[in-house]
């Protein structure tokens, strides 16, 4: 219970209230607030107050009490204290009347910035005069910090002969050490943000102070050790501190330090995609192996919202050995076990009890520090598996603790029966006895799942920006293979992706200030990708051979599987050309215009069409647009009244809310009856940017008028627009039906104004027996009530039936009874206690894409991961400028070599069956005439395989992330195509050499007619 009524608060200024209220409102707001505190708050009270000291106090030797005393310490930045503002039963407490003592000097609320306010540091806030009696009490207190500002709503608290305590918490009773003997490892660290309540800029200062706080340390005392990760910071530390970097790696060389794998960024591992986790990981290993010698051992994401359940496999083809991680949605845990990802893979693991912070700080009164942490170990020996005890020390930004070598000096000589050493994790998991340890499934998710969609448009950018650096990368790689040429790095442009997909950025809880850099670092990667695939398809455009093509048009395909699909593409037409048509080879190809623009005469000047065109797996073929009167093509796509059909399927819609009642398959004659698929929701949002809570009766676009508009039908596709109102917040949607395709593409266009609010899009399942399945970074999870997030794409299996719900950076699913839910927008201005800015609210103008697939089967029968792909990754077309030339002619697999131009059609390679994805193709680090191909087996299914090459394969052998080849693995040499077993979704990865025909071009002339 975070908030209170306010005339609770005014019920409780009168002071015989205090004592009738405290009979039975403590005891009612501990079973309120039970589960319901947010995440770390009960640590949080316990760490940084000193429970057992608050009350009033005698503070001029008189023998009665005359002040209210509030203990606390610094737990957290290294920061300083510039004020804090109290409120006791609403009522403010005046400025003057506030004091603070520390390091044994008094200080006026005004002088607060005097204070040093290191970790451990007591400090005594005073309210002078301010005598409590006994009974209930609301304490506010709104505290600015250096760096950032928090405002505590009002914490209830409970005086009992002048002594008080909180009311949300249990009593305060610490844990005393077990009976056991215990083996401490005492693993210094820093978690180190690298943005959230400020931008890199503050923190990267901060974070280079520690670095050398934590360098001086070491010099000092030849036991301490510590742990780093990230290149997020450690890359600018050695660009500005070169001479303290290389001091970090000469205590890495002598094992006191360790790198531990926090990848790029500590990335959310939910959100991005898998190939995004791929180059995390990679990026790091790089970076430790060039700059400490080797790569690092230990997985460490102690602060990402959750973990996904393939990093047992992303971690373990990293090199990684061991994995620790605090945030988890699981309860009861064994501190240690055996994590077991997807495919199999197991990765021995720490999870954290009590955070990172577990014995931090290490206050400046040994007889507390002591208390604490005792009653810290007593905790981690609960859940831990062995006498081993791993105790982190450490916080957000906190500024490593100087004492901490005397302390734990001081520890063992009282307690022998719990020595502690400094240590490092893979020390710890050396030493842990690994017989006998559970094995435990899945992921471990749940953990603050508002962040997925919190400022929604961070998710859309970031999907989009991963998506248009995977084709960029794909149609580059094509074009070096055909040229001869090096494809250009997009390491610089990921690199960017990789920051804003640190935890705190990417789900959106983090300041208006961060929000609005990381999206200018989405747009420049998207730039960059973007203006490479363009130059790389222009430069294809011009150097394919099109003699006899007055107007050629070059189709693009990025995914590795023949498709035969929808494209679009702008025409330009020299004057006087009154029709045209589109001819594939021999064969007239079925058009719809779009838009069209004329010249003067009424002749075409420019249009923009929609064909459907079979194009080659990872390649491209040019078809010819010349003049002429096209057939008539019979309208296979039509839309009518609140109503859009093509030769597939039949979609209804309500005739006044407009949202699908009704689907009918063609094919089958089996109709879905949703009653009510697509249906809008608004409802008040009380949470924060952390968390959802849904506030109040929601409102319906059921009960809403909505109008619906034909806006196309022809032989290729049909769309409908529906537009109408909720509160404040427009809505606009575009509803697509392709020509030959069941799926249906969703455009929404949203002006969001309502405050304090989110959208919701429902989807009714209409039992409580489906199975809704979640695309998660490599895999698919199935998952019962309660939101998480979807990578691509979600299904929901009725039966023998089922629908898939694709997205582009819309996540945030929720299974609610015989529901699912897709927040599409929802907004707060807080972060926890902090303030966010109000473009956390989202208000304005949003786009996004969503796609309906319904389907017969299963997910895995209907391919819906290859479908989302199909989604995800479009045709591209591009019209080409006339060359001369004589072209080729390819027929099977070879290719008639006449002159330097390129060939009209060409298929670089294909993977094959569909439910192998290609997730990264590109060069690789270590051999430029080498290529990666990575990708993953999509549906949980043992599957035979195979990669048939556009040249002739010269050697091929299977690797991991880094590149480095695995033992046992087979070596392919010669040869059209490779073979190739994957376990059920296991992630592959291939260095490739073959002969491609950009190694072609100069040699003999070759026919094969």
């Amino acid at each position: 219970m975070n908030e209170f009524p306010a005339w609770l608060l005014k019920l409780n200024r009168f002071e015989p209230s205090h004592f009738f209220l405290s009979l039975f409102l403590p005891r009612y707001i501990r079973r309120k607030s039970a589960g319901a505190l947010p995440e770390g708050m009960e640590h949080l009270l316990n760490t940084v107050f000193f429970r057992d000291d608050i009350g009033n106090v005698d503070t001029n030797d008189d023998g009665k009490p005359d002040a209210f005393q509030l203990p606390f310490t610094n737990h957290w930045f290294d920061q300083r204290l510039l004020k804090l503002n109290a409120a006791i039963n609403g009522i403010p407490v005046p400025e003057d009347k506030v004091y603070f003592k520390a390091g044994g000097k008094l200080y006026p609320s005004h002088r607060t910035a005097e204070i040093d306010f290191a970790p451990g540091e007591i400090v005594n806030c005073y309210f002078i005069n301010t005598v409590l009696p006994d009974g209930i009490h609301f304490l506010s207190l709104h505290i600015v910090l250096e760096y950032v500002e928090a405002a505590i709503p009002p914490l209830p608290i409970v005086l009992r002969d002048g002594k008080a305590d909180f009311a949300v918490l249990p009593p305060y009773a610490p844990s005393e050490l077990p009976g056991r003997d215990l083996s401490v490892h005492f693993i210094p660290h820093v978690h180190y943000d690298a943005e959230w309540l400020q931008p890199h800029e503050v923190f990267k200062e901060i974070g280079g102070r520690n670095l050398y706080e934590m360098l001086r340390i070491m010099d000092r005392n030849e036991y301490y050790t510590f742990v780093i990760d990230q290149c997020a910071y450690l890359k600018a530390f050695k660009e500005e501190h070169p001479d303290a970097f290389y001091e970090i790696c000469r205590y890495v060389k002598e094992g006191r330090i360790e790198p531990a794998c926090g990848m790029y960024a500590e990335p959310d591992t939910n959100l991005p995609c898998g190939e995004s986790l791929v180059r995390q990981a990679a990026a790091w290993q790089n970076f430790a192996i060039e700059n400490f010698g080797a790569p690092s051992a230990c997985g460490w994401l102690i602060d990402s919202f959750g973990q996904c359940a393939q990093l047992p496999q992303i971690l373990s083809l990293a090199g990684v050995r061991y994995h620790v991680f605090f945030r988890e949605g699981r309860k009861e845990l064994p501190s240690e076990f055996l994590w077991e990802g997807l495919d199999g893979t197991r990765i021995l693991t720490h999870w954290m009890p009590l955070a990172y912070s577990a014995a931090f700080p290490l206050v400046e009164d040994h007889g507390i520090a002591e208390k604490r942490l005792a009653a810290a170990l007593a905790t981690l020996a609960d859940r831990a598996t062995s006498s081993e005890i791993f105790c982190p020390h450490g916080n957000d930004h906190a500024r490593p603790q100087s004492s901490a070598p005397k302390f734990i000096a001081l520890w063992n000589d009282n307690h022998p029966s719990a020595r502690a050493r400094f240590s490092l994790p893979s020390k710890f998991f050396e030493s842990l006895p690994k017989d006998d340890l559970k094995t435990i499934k899945g992921d471990f998710t749940g953990v603050f799942t508002g962040t997925y969609s919190s400022r929604i448009d961070l998710k859309i950018l970031n999907r989009q920006a991963e998506v248009a650096l995977m084709e960029a990368e794909r149609i580059g790689m094509l074009l070096s293979n055909l040229m001869g040429e090096p494809s250009p790095s997009l390491d610089d442009a990921w690199e960017l992706v990789m920051f804003n997909q640190f935890h705190d950025i990417i789900c959106g809880c983090c300041t208006d200030e961060v929000a609005r850099g990381a999206e200018e670092r989405f747009r420049i990667a998207i730039v960059k990708a973007k203006g490479c695939t363009e130059n790389a398809l222009r430069t294809l455009a011009d150097n394919i051979g099109t003699e006899g093509f007055r107007n050629p048009l070059l189709i693009f395909n990025p995914i590795p599987r023949e498709r035969i699909e929808l494209a679009t593409a702008a025409l330009y037409f020299p004057p006087l050309m009154k029709e045209f048509r589109i001819m594939d080879g021999d064969a007239e190809v079925p058009y719809q215009v779009i838009e069209r623009r004329n010249y003067a005469d009424g002749t075409v000047k420019s249009v923009v069409v929609a064909f459907c065109i079979s194009v080659p797996a990872l390649g491209y073929k040019v078809v010819e647009v010349c003049e002429g009167k096209p057939s008539d093509f019979a309208p296979l796509a039509t839309c009518g009244e609140n109503l859009i059909e093509n030769e597939v399927l039949s979609v209804h819609f309500h005739p006044e809310a407009k949202f699908i009642d009704r689907i009918k398959d063609k094919r089958s004659g089996q109709e879905f009856l949703f009653f009510d698929a697509c249906e809008m929701v608004l409802e008040r949002d009380g949470g924060d940017l952390y968390e959802t809570v849904g506030v109040g009766r929601p409102l319906r676009s059921r009960y809403m008028k909505f109008s619906f508009e034909a806006a196309e039908s022809g032989p290729m596709r049909s769309a409908a627009v529906i537009r109408g109102a909720m509160r404040n917040t427009r809505i606009g949607q575009r509803i697509t039906l392709t020509a030959g395709s069941p799926r249906l593409d969703i455009e929404m266009k949203v002006d969001f104004r309502d405050e304090g609010s989110r959208l919701r899009m429902r989807f009714p399942t209409l039992t409580r027996n489906s199975k809704v399945t979640y695309g998660v970074p490599f895999g698919a999870a199935e998952r019962g009530g309660g939101e998480h997030a979807a990578v691509n794409w979600m299904d929901v299996n009725i039966g023998n039936r089922g629908f898939a719900v694709f997205n582009v950076g819309v996540p945030a699913c929720a299974v609610e009874k015989d529901d699912v839910y897709i927040t599409l927008i929802r907004g707060s201005d807080r972060i926890l206690l902090h303030p966010g800015g109000r473009g956390g609210f989202c208000l304005g103008e949003h786009s996004m894409r969503l796609a309906l697939f319904p389907h017969d089967g299963g997910w895995q029968q209907a391919h819906v991961p290859a479908r989302a792909e199909e989604f995800l990754l479009p045709l591209r077309a591009v019209q080409i400028r006339k060359k001369q030339g004589s072209g080729f002619r390819v027929r099977g697999s070879g290719i008639k070599i006449q002159d330097s131009l390129l060939p009209q059609f060409f298929s670089l390679f294909s993977l094959m069956p569909q439910n192998l994805i290609l997730s990264g193709y590109h060069k690789t680090r270590k051999d430029e005439k080498a290529q990666m191909i990575r990708f993953y087996e999509s549906c949980g299914q043992e599957t035979v395989g195979e990669i048939k090459f556009g040249g002739d394969v010269v050697e091929s052998y299977k690797v991991n992330f880094l590149e480095e080849k695995i033992a046992d693995a087979d070596v392919h040499r010669a040869g059209e195509k490779l073979s190739l077993k994957t376990r059920p979704f296991e992630i592959a990865n291939y260095i490739v050499k073959f002969i491609a025909f950009g190694d072609k071009k100069n040699e003999p002339q070759i026919n094969t007619d």
